[in-house]
């Protein structure tokens, strides 16, 4: 060979060479990373409340969880979302399931060992005490859907800019300047093992896999929405803690929809209360003709015989109102509200009269009576009298909905 031939066969081969060290050093670091994740039985893929499952073949379905939500505690700390894909890989529907919402887990087997039998309690709940395998079973009881993937996401260890509505933003998806950057791949993927627990039969290559094809779904290729709900602040007998209520029917047609065809249904009219507040709407009825109950928002403590709901109790009580049961809100409240069902507007005006700072929301729930969610440590309760004017006041604007892909 001549010279140059040479020189072209060294080179050919030391390109080689690199290319085999590359390649082994990515392999050897996925399976690495791949064997540091957090692994769970979580999954129960042929549990009896799955429904129609011949008509969920192909779809894949899974339970994405963001949880240690830095600021938060308990409930307010967790996020959960069924992310289903379609079989095509051309859509995705996302459906926000609230903490806080009461559900029925069915008879499963705890963390730790032990048969767990069935009962009703907050979503949260059903995680802290009988860990992702009863979380899974109660998620499929309330959607009749299969859980094919468990993947829970803590945030507190995921860094900024990793929003509780979307922990798939955490995970990591390998670029061109990522591949010939041994530092930034290391870092990566230790960064997936360290955020993410699954399931025993989902790998790393599943999670890019996940995060991948949602951002790849073209423009309104993801459907998202919440669970509809029939009651917000619900205290159960000798709860002290908040729970939403779930609306039975209307989330049952939502995930009947969502088996048989694979899309949402058409949204439901709601049917407002009647307006609580107008130019000429005055006060009817006195304090002692209402009974508040309160729920402490603030986040300052977990006692409600402390703290800013207790206090808000003490100066209703001293203009005349009626005390009712008092607890914690665990969900994020951006102001103090006076909640009103819709047999209660009366009272709900007189009810903000007196607290003039609160925001009157209404409820579609008939019975549920007057609550005040207390948002701010220094709320005020005035004096208030029949025919006092009513503050015109509106629920506060929602914050738009973050979307994930």
């Amino acid at each position: 060979m001549s010279p140059l031939q040479r020189r072209l066969v060294r080179a050919a081969v030391v390109v080689a060479v690199l290319v085999g060290l590359v390649g082994g050093f990515y392999v050897g670091l996925y399976f690495y990373a791949d064997r540091s994740v957090d692994r769970v039985a979580a999954l129960s893929t042929d549990a009896p409340e799955i429904l129609a499952p011949q008509l969920q073949d192909g779809a894949t379905t899974w339970l994405v969880l963001g949880t240690g939500a830095p600021g938060q505690d308990g409930a307010a700390a967790l996020s959960a979302s069924l992310v289903r894909l379609t079989a095509d890989g051309g859509r995705a529907l996302v459906l926000d399931v609230p903490s806080t919402a009461l559900v029925d887990t069915p008879e499963c087997r705890a963390d730790d060992g032990d048969l767990r039998q069935p009962v009703t309690e907050p979503l949260a709940q059903s995680l802290a005490d009988g860990g992702p395998g009863c979380l899974v079973r109660a998620v499929q009881q309330l959607s009749g859907l299969r859980v094919d993937h468990y993947l829970d996401v803590d945030l507190g260890r995921a860094g900024d800019g990793v929003a509780a509505s979307c922990p798939t933003d955490a995970l990591p998806v390998a670029t061109v300047s990522t591949l010939f950057n041994p530092v930034r791949a290391v870092s990566l993927a230790t960064g997936a093992a360290d955020v993410a627990t699954t399931d025993e039969g989902t790998s790393l290559a599943d999670l890019r896999g996940l995060a991948g094809a949602l951002r790849e779904l073209p423009a309104g290729g993801v459907e998202r929405s919440s669970l509809p709900v029939a009651r917000e602040g619900y205290l159960a007998a000798g709860s002290t803690t908040a729970s939403v209520v779930l609306d039975g029917t209307a989330t049952r047609d939502l995930f009947d929809a969502v088996i048989r065809t694979g899309e949402l249904p058409p949204p439901a009219e709601v049917q407002s209360a009647a307006a609580a507040t107008g130019p000429d709407v005055a006060v009817t009825l006195p304090p002692s003709s209402v009974t508040v109950s309160v729920l402490d928002a603030t986040g300052d403590t977990t006692d409600p015989a402390t703290g800013a709901g207790a206090d808000a109790v003490a100066a209703l009580t001293a203009q005349g109102f009626v005390p009712g049961p008092v607890g914690i809100e665990p969900a994020a409240v951006p102001t103090s509200l006076v909640r009103y069902a819709p047999d209660a507007v009366e009272q709900a005006r007189t009810v903000a009269a007196a607290v003039p700072d609160a925001v009157l929301e209404p409820t579609t729930t008939p019975g549920a009576g007057v609550q005040l969610v207390v948002a701010s440590p220094d709320l005020a309760v005035s004096p208030v009298a029949v025919g006092a004017a009513v503050p015109d006041t509106a629920p506060p604007a929602q914050a738009p909905t973050a979307t994930c892909g």
